[in-house]
């Protein structure tokens, strides 16, 4: 172009009325229009015979086209000009084409038109945020009726009709882009919609089209990044991260890419990306003229007599730029003091917060991640995190709804739900209509056994916006209330709501599992994971019904894929995986994948724990090192004082090592840290029962019990110590208290059937084990110590039976076939004995993983919490057995030399 101007100096841009930001966007973006229209007409023209000749390169001197071509756009009209025309002809075919690409453009709109479609845009906003989705629904739609070309009146109709109806949204959105068909914001949220239904490859291709039309676009780039990140593709994701920050750094971007690596335990290239993403200023040219920016408003303000503008209704254009970056800073430092605490470093972590809060001193989103930050940094640390927040936040101020949420958790978390409920209600004067809020509020009321008001409030969530969160904590309350179909049928509407809801998927089966349907469970995650589902809860729960059937090779397939996960963290997969390798004997194995965790997460308790029980294992090939696991339960405990399980795991080791006073000391703080943690407790008092002092074990019980009242193993575990002590009376009355509390356990009724048979009758122990196989039938234990009973009794067909019935309920139970053999082989029963194991191929087809190669005994130091019950159900012996013939020894001990059996 003449001038030296380029090639796009002949577009006219019209004046811009003030504070209409939305119609400034949507100008912009029309001349981008006009430029891809005016190219493509160019394009035409000299594909014709009259211009054979002409070459479309930006600063050609090759001859153009002379007529004047009048390109219409959504807002205004544009003329490109180019030298003198050197011909006349014109070719019919040429000017066909050109009228059809130039029709594709919407004919004028007056200013008048334009103020009421910005007028009705605005109106309709502030009726959705009242809640009042039907009459901004009209408005949106009468603003289309003037401009069906307004793409951010499409884009907020398709967001509003998707939170009911996402068939209907999904035409909305279509019917948008044939009329805003290079739209590059409705492209990308219509990707997003499609990616959030689970149509992941329609997601992709919307994305790219996106990527075409605006190639530097940061808002494609990352939520493209995302969604591959969701869908388990992190190459993919570090691709696109790559790609814009190489054309143009953006600072969104490399913020989510300096996540991905961090979560990937690339610690030094995420710092390098978040230190990029401080240089840059998103939307300007680049630091120094934000800088620039922000000085002059200093300067201003100075000037002025420090008068404070935060009060003027609108802000100028610098100003809005210098608060995005400061926005944009601020979550960059909050990301990155995140990254520190993971790496352990609390002090780097707190100066990173520091930073934030002198950018922006009451930013309520960083006042929050510095209270988190706070709660867990020591034991004692959740009262100073809350007063952080109630000095810094004012319930009047309308604060932002994540901070609403976040802040009510913690008080919950603390114990004060009333504090909770009144942060909630203040939050809800300024969002009316906010599923979020309306969904804690439910959650506060369920804490407090108000199911009528939570499940109120769980519906009004639902009916201001269908939410998958939402629908998995309605069904979790119907669970808890025994209203099991209602509870699946809100679980697959939450699955038909978010497809890709890792968490619905695994609550949803968890429930099935505890309704003794392992089979439906099973179809649950086998759904998930052929839906394209990456969620961490999905792969862990699935591995652990896989490991509950024996399946330890598929357990292992799906942890090893769920590890390579970055959206969120892998903490329990790593944790779940050492302690599969330790069960199976895998020394060498759990703790590679012990350094692994670390090297990802290697200030994380869990992961710290399951290292240290790798090192304190030991195999045929590996001795235990003991200085190498003390230094990793030190650590662990020390990376999260509050972790009452570690220093349970840590005190059992030591006694296991006979450092019988190290342990009681280990139990001692973790009770004074955790005093409501009853494994603790119960790990104590077992420690002094071995130790002979019955009366101390006694008392700690008692401690337990009244600290924490509704432990049913704690007092399980109490009435064996009094089956030692030769009191049944007691036991009887322990083992009655725990049914109070849960009747549905097996392992309770299994107890109480094994102390009738030895101190009752053997009606009653048929009763307890028969209620035991009835309300918990997939309890291998119960039909093992049944049928053991019956053969003590000689009644060795009704034993058969009873064994029989429990491999075929519980066919990955190995203890079943040992005690099965053993009885057949007293008999003599050869043919049974073949049977029982091609059974047991079956089941357990590798070598390790059979029945008859297996070390039941597992070790007290496993890391289970001791209230779990695969600790119960690996065992070849109850402890109710181990107290029974631990009383017979005290008895015979303690008998005279003529009555003692030889």
């Amino acid at each position: 172009m003449e001038g030296g101007r380029g090639a796009d100096a002949g577009l006219a841009v019209p004046a811009f009325h003030p504070g209409h930001g939305h119609v400034v966007r949507s100008h912009m973006r029309s001349v981008q229009q006009c430029r891809r229209v005016e190219r493509n007409a160019l394009a035409i023209l000299c594909a014709s015979s009259a211009y054979p000749t002409c070459r479309l390169r930006r600063g050609s001197d090759a001859p153009v086209c002379a007529r004047m071509i009048r390109i219409r756009s959504m807002h205004h009209v544009s003329w490109c000009s180019g030298r003198q025309e050197r011909s006349t002809h014109k070719s019919t075919c040429c000017h066909a084409a050109l009228e059809s690409e130039l029709d594709s453009v919407q004919p004028d709109i007056s200013d008048a038109q334009k103020r009421a479609v910005v007028d009705l845009f605005r109106r309709a906003k502030k009726l959705e945020s009242e809640n009042q989705c039907a009459a901004a629904q009209a408005l949106y739609e009468e603003g289309l009726a003037i401009d069906r070309r307004d793409g951010h009146t499409w884009l907020a109709l398709g967001q509003l009709i998707a939170r009911k109806d996402s068939t209907r949204a999904r035409e909305i959105f279509e019917e948008a882009l044939r009329h805003c068909h290079d739209n590059v914001f409705l492209l990308q949220a219509f990707a997003v919609f499609e990616s959030k239904n689970g149509n992941v490859s329609r997601a992709r291709t919307l994305f790219t089209k996106a990527n075409e039309l605006d190639p530097a676009n940061p808002y494609v780039f990352q939520a493209w990044g995302l969604l591959e990140q969701r869908a388990g593709n992190r190459r993919a994701a570090r691709e696109m991260y790559s790609r814009c920050v190489s054309i143009r750094p953006q600072s969104q971007v490399c913020l989510a890419w300096g996540t991905l690596e961090s979560r990937e335990g690339n610690v030094e290239r995420a710092r390098e990306l978040f230190r990029l993403a401080l240089r840059i200023a998103p939307g300007t040219r680049g630091h120094r003229n934000v800088t620039r920016r922000a000085n002059t408003s200093t300067s201003g303000s100075a000037a002025s007599g420090g008068a404070s503008t935060s009060s003027s209704p609108a802000k100028a254009p610098h100003d809005r730029k210098l608060g995005k970056y400061i926005d944009t800073q601020c979550r960059v430092l909050c990301a990155w003091a995140e990254l520190e605490e993971r790496m352990g470093d609390h002090k780097e972590a707190l100066q990173l917060l520091n930073r934030a809060l002198e950018l922006q001193k009451d930013d309520p989103e960083t006042i929050m991640v510095l209270a988190r930050l706070q709660s867990r940094t020591s034991a004692s640390s959740m009262q100073p995190a809350l007063l952080t927040l109630r000095n810094a936040l004012h319930l009047d101020d309308k604060l932002p709804r994540n901070v609403i949420n976040g802040w009510a958790n913690l008080e919950l978390k603390a114990g004060n739900a009333y504090k909770a409920l009144e942060i909630l209600n203040a939050g809800k004067v300024h969002y009316p209509s906010d599923p979020c809020i309306f969904m804690t509020l439910g959650t506060v009321h369920e804490s407090c056994s108000q199911f009528e008001q939570a499940r109120d409030w769980y519906a009004r969530s639902v009916d201001a916006e269908a939410r998958a969160p939402t629908l998995v904590a309605w069904a979790l309350l119907e669970e808890r209330c025994g209203h099991f179909d209602l509870a699946r049928s809100l679980f697959q509407r939450a699955l038909r709501v978010d497809p890709l809801h890792g968490q619905a998927y695994n609550a949803y089966a968890m429930m099935e599992q505890r309704l003794n349907d392992q089979e439906r469970a099973l179809a649950v995650y086998q759904h998930g994971l052929d839906s394209g589902v990456c969620s961490v809860s999905l792969y862990h729960g699935a591995s652990q019904l896989h490991k509950a059937r024996g399946e330890y090779d598929q357990a292992r397939a799906l942890l090893r894929q769920g590890v390579l996960l970055t959206r969120e963290s892998t903490v329990y997969l790593w944790h779940s995986w050492g302690m599969l390798e330790i069960r199976l004997n895998n020394v060498s194995e759990a703790r590679r994948i012990g350094e692994l965790a670390m090297k990802r997460y290697p200030n994380d308790s869990r992961v710290l724990l399951v290292a240290a029980l790798a090192y304190s294992a030991c195999s045929a090939e590996y001795v235990a090192e003991v200085d190498r696991a003390r230094e990793l339960f030190r650590k662990a405990v020390l990376a999260d004082p509050m972790h009452a399980h570690a220093w349970q795991v840590w005190g059992v080791f030591e006694a296991s090592r006979n450092c019988l006073d190290a342990a009681r000391a280990l139990f001692k703080r973790g009770l004074r840290l955790s005093p409501t943690h009853g494994a603790l407790w119960q790990a104590w008092a077992v420690l002094e029962m071995r130790c002979g002092d019955l009366t101390k074990s006694r008392s700690l019980f008692e401690r337990g019990t009244t600290a924490c009242p509704n432990h049913v193993h704690l007092f399980q575990a109490w009435a064996c110590m009094e089956v030692r002590a030769n009191d049944p009376a007691r036991a009887r009355d322990l083992l009655d208290a725990a049914l109070k509390i849960c009747r549905t356990h097996g392992p309770v009724w299994t107890a109480y059937g094994l102390l009738e048979a030895r101190y009752g009758t053997m009606a009653r122990a048929r009763f307890c084990f028969q209620e035991g196989a009835r309300v918990d039938p997939n309890h291998g234990p119960v039909y093992r110590t049944w049928a053991q009973t019956e053969a003590d009794a000689k009644d060795f067909q009704r034993a058969r039976e009873l064994f029989k019935r429990g491999l075929e309920l519980a066919p990955h139970y190995a203890p079943m076939y040992h005690r099965y053999a053993e009885m057949e082989a007293m008999l003599g029963n050869v043919a049974a004995l073949a049977d029982l194991q091609e059974r047991a191929k079956v089941y357990f087809p590798s070598a390790s993983q059979s029945p008859m190669h297996q070390d039941f005994s597992v070790s007290e130091f496993d890391g289970l919490d001791a209230s779990d019950d695969e600790e119960q159900y690996l065992k070849r012996e109850t402890e109710m057995e181990r107290a029974i013939r631990g009383a017979q020894d005290l008895t015979a001990s303690l008998a005279p030399a003529s009555e003692v059996v030889l």
